[in-house]
């Protein structure tokens, strides 16, 4: 499977402060609303790069209805009619040896005038019907469990399992986490539009089991994005946007990013402004790479009005950088006693504070002793690896260079230092646990 950043796709406003439905100009049940007046979501899509749907036999649905005019053990389309309805679909394919993909006829379903097929209450669905590919490309389709709070049967939503794709779609009003394993979701929205009436019964859109690829290009609303379940491994979470509207940029009030209990990389997401924990993790069993992360800034390095806080790690082990920008939160990294933390090569500025440990630091910081424009000189408590970075306050803009710390406890970094900043500097120690930031040293 291909993947890419979605990063031709988004023209992020930095004045994201309106609030803005997540899904305006969307149809009732069965009808289209041509009154549409911003670019659509398969506009979006179509600028993605996004997993192909493997060869296999393609079903195509023509109507917003959920009827089963064939049954549960229909597995030929030629028998249901000349109509053929997402349930009837999902059923043939369950019923099918081997791969299928389901579509949507994009004069039933226009691109530009999205129609909804009103999913609420139904037990219509299998809930294993994989290997499939649901790709929504091409065509306005609306998957809607409104109104929230009817009884989840057994069929009313489907496992996405044993190396299936879900593309382009919108999922509203889930009434239960879509269950992903072995299988890839992108260019979808999932969640509850934005409304901020959570669905309390469902806290999490998507529960991420092992081989699990979460994007690119999924928006999440919900109080909880993703969570990735204990024991899961192999989880990639890669270029999603998170509690942000990448067509009108609005901000989705999402409580948290993503929960970690298992195994996962999280590379080149983008946290919305409200988001209260964009990455909190919550089991020992963590183990957690994150690259290339944005929090407080768009797509295009613009900074946006923070008002919570950055990476939330109280358990388990992590690798945080290169890559994550962190700015203008109440704080960029909170550490528990319960997590190991290496932190290397990030942008982390103007935040209330830089990286805090809510017990007893790991690791002191290293001391500087010397700045000038070609040179960075300090001590360190324990020998180990030394980063130094330019800021115009006590954390790190920009990373400037590694130095060794010898067991003696200096070090010395020979390094082009940009005047009338400040630098600082975090120390990495040999079981690769890293400090918080030194005090600053003026440059002249």
């Amino acid at each position: 499977m291909k993947w890419a950043l979605p990063l031709l796709a988004l023209q992020l406003s930095s004045g994201c402060a309106r609030q803005v439905e997540l899904f305006p100009g969307e149809a009732d049940s069965g009808a289209a609303d041509a009154g549409v007046a911003w670019p659509a979501w398969s506009s979006y899509v179509a600028k993605l790069s996004l997993p192909d749907c493997p060869a296999a036999p393609v079903l195509v649905v023509n109507t917003a209805s959920t009827a089963l005019t064939g049954g549960r053990t229909l597995d030929d389309p030629a028998l249901a009619g000349p109509e053929l309805s997402f349930p009837q679909a999902m059923w043939i394919a369950a019923n099918r040896l081997g791969p299928d993909t389901i579509t949507f006829d994009s004069t039933v379903f226009p691109p530009d005038s999205p129609v909804t097929i009103l999913l609420a209450g139904t037990d219509e669905l299998p809930p294993d019907v994989g290997p499939v590919c649901l790709d929504g490309r091409g065509s306005g389709v609306v998957l809607d469990w409104t109104p929230e709070g009817v009884a989840c049967r057994a069929g009313c939503f489907w496992w996405l399992t044993r190396g299936s794709v879900q593309v382009g779609l919108t999922l509203k009003h889930l009434p239960m986490a879509l269950q992903v394993s072995d299988a890839q979701v992108a260019g979808c929205r999932l969640g509850n539009d934005g409304e901020r009436a959570y669905n309390t019964l469902r806290p999490s859109a998507v529960e991420a089991y092992g081989g699990a690829v979460i994007g690119p290009g999924n928006v999440f609303t919900d109080p909880i994005g993703i969570r990735v379940l204990n024991g899961a491994t192999g989880v990639r979470i890669i270029g999603n946007e998170m509690g942000v509207d990448p067509v009108t940029f609005a901000d989705l009030g999402l409580i948290v990013g993503v929960e970690l209990q298992g195994e996962a990389t999280l590379d080149g997401n983008l946290f919305g402004e409200t988001t209260a924990e964009p990455v909190r993790s919550t089991s020992v069993a963590t183990v957690a790479t994150l690259t290339n992360n944005l929090i407080g800034v768009d797509r295009l390095g613009a900074p946006v009005e923070r008002l919570a806080s950055g990476f939330t790690l109280a358990m388990g082990s992590f690798d945080v950088g290169p890559g994550n920008v962190i700015q203008g939160t109440q704080s960029a990294l909170r550490v528990g006693d319960g997590a190991q933390v290496r932190i290397t090569r990030n942008s982390i500025s103007r935040n209330g504070a830089g990286i805090v440990f809510l017990g007893a630091a790991p690791v002191d910081a290293p001391a500087l002793t010397l700045a000038d424009a070609s040179r960075v000189q300090g001590t360190c408590p324990v020998a180990g690896e030394v980063e130094v970075f330019s800021d115009s306050g006590d954390q790190g803009t920009s990373f400037l260079g590694t130095a060794t710390c010898t067991a003696a406890g200096a070090f010395d970094l020979v390094v082009s230092v940009p005047g009338g900043r400040n630098v600082t500097a975090t120390l990495t120690d040999a079981s690769a646990r890293t400090s918080a930031f030194s005090a600053p040293l003026a440059v002249p």
